[in-house]
């Protein structure tokens, strides 16, 4: 037994007692000879682990770091409060306990224990390959670590800054992107994908995702009837990946593309906006700023808003419905790229909407009555 006054300095045990617990008012403990088990006390204790045996090492209840060996076999248990358990190389159990704890994975045979509402807990993982126990919330990939595969219960996952492969399974799930070129596999859940300043891959799988793209280069593969998925776009010039139903200009973002199997297009909601269709039938959505919406053959519902509108029709525009094209404000239906005249649309003007039409393809504007020539662009 030890005995210490609580202000009677920071003390450390050197234990070659089997199964010690250590005496209230010792900081530190570490197990030599062949001691292979210690237990912390209430402080917030360092505890270290027999260099040359596997060594179980149990916190108290304070805030402990907990420091393993080299050997396979460790079990660091941090107990109550916020703890810190370091494995060595070898392969290590972590128990975290309740409270929100980090633990340093460098095996990839290394396993965690945690029950779901007992904080929010943090690996920090060097092992590549590894398999991410369930309850654990952040993921932090550092060193060799350039691949994990994540549990069932969710986790946000930032990737190694040199890249990384990072595989979901189930659960809702955050994907962190940072320097390096990356690839994201979703699972089941409904999961947020931030690209980095790389270039990303995302495979969003089922449920409804968001993609974040932060590089005109970053790629997104989405199965038809995979969710309802959602792209914002930080980067002008990004052409939507089919199946995504929705796609979001932000930050100076003021350029996007449309897809093959039909989306929403949404202008930049602080500057004038660049919308291009796909071949899909296509939604475009406009801001206060004077938007550039370009219609496809798919054709497509157009929400022009404030702002000098114009709406741009090649050769074929299928059916296109226009919500709110306004004379009074400049918008403006521009014909230059079709390779018609005035001449080849027929007009007919009806007491709720105009009709334009040509070949059969048809162009419906909502609450106008009537055109003028200076509507028209050729």
């Amino acid at each position: 037994m030890a005995v210490e006054l609580s202000d009677g300095g920071y003390d450390t045990a050197w234990v070659s007692a089997n199964g010690w617990t250590m005496s209230y008012g010792v900081e530190a403990g570490r197990l030599i000879g062949t001691a292979t088990e210690l237990t912390g006390n209430a402080l917030d204790n360092v505890l270290v682990a027999n260099a040359d045996f596997a060594s179980a090492i149990h916190g108290g209840g304070g805030n402990d770091e907990i420091w393993g060996s080299n050997q396979n076999g460790d079990v660091l248990d941090g107990g109550a409060g916020d703890d810190v358990l370091r494995g060595g190389s070898g392969v290590t159990t972590f128990i975290g306990g309740e409270g929100n704890d980090q633990f340093v994975v460098n095996n990839v045979n290394s396993v965690i224990v945690e029950k779901a509402g007992e904080g929010i807990d943090t690996a920090w993982v060097s092992a590549d390959g590894w398999h991410v126990s369930d309850n654990v919330e952040i993921v932090r990939l550092f060193g060799a670590a350039h691949s994990v595969v994540l549990g069932t219960s969710g986790a946000q996952v930032v990737a190694n800054a040199s890249g990384s492969t990072i595989t979901a399974q189930a659960g809702d799930n955050v994907f962190w992107g940072q320097g390096g070129n990356d690839v994201f596999i979703g699972g089941a859940g409904n999961d947020i994908f931030y690209s980095g300043t790389g270039v990303t891959q995302m495979f969003g799988g089922a449920g409804n995702d968001h993609f974040i793209i932060k590089n005109a280069a970053d790629t997104v593969v989405e199965n038809a009837n995979g969710g309802y998925d959602t792209a914002w776009l930080e980067v002008s010039g990004w052409t939507v990946a089919e199946n995504v139903e929705v796609a979001y200009l932000s930050g100076t973002a003021n350029s996007i593309t449309g897809n093959a199997s039909g989306t929403n297009l949404v202008a930049n909601s602080t500057m004038a906006s660049a919308l291009t269709a796909g071949t899909g039938f296509t939604i475009f959505w406009g801001s206060n700023y004077g938007d550039t919406m370009k219609i496809g053959a798919g054709g497509g519902n157009v929400y022009g808003y404030g702002g000098a509108d114009t709406f741009e029709f090649g050769p074929h525009w299928g059916l296109t419905q226009v919500a709110d094209f306004n004379h009074a404000e400049g918008d403006k239906l521009d014909f230059s790229a079709s390779g018609l005249s005035m001449a080849d649309l027929n007009v007919t003007n009806y007491s709720d909407k105009t009709l334009i039409e040509h070949n059969g393809e048809q162009i419906i504007l909502y609450g106008v009555t009537s055109l003028q020539a200076s509507d028209f662009v050729f």
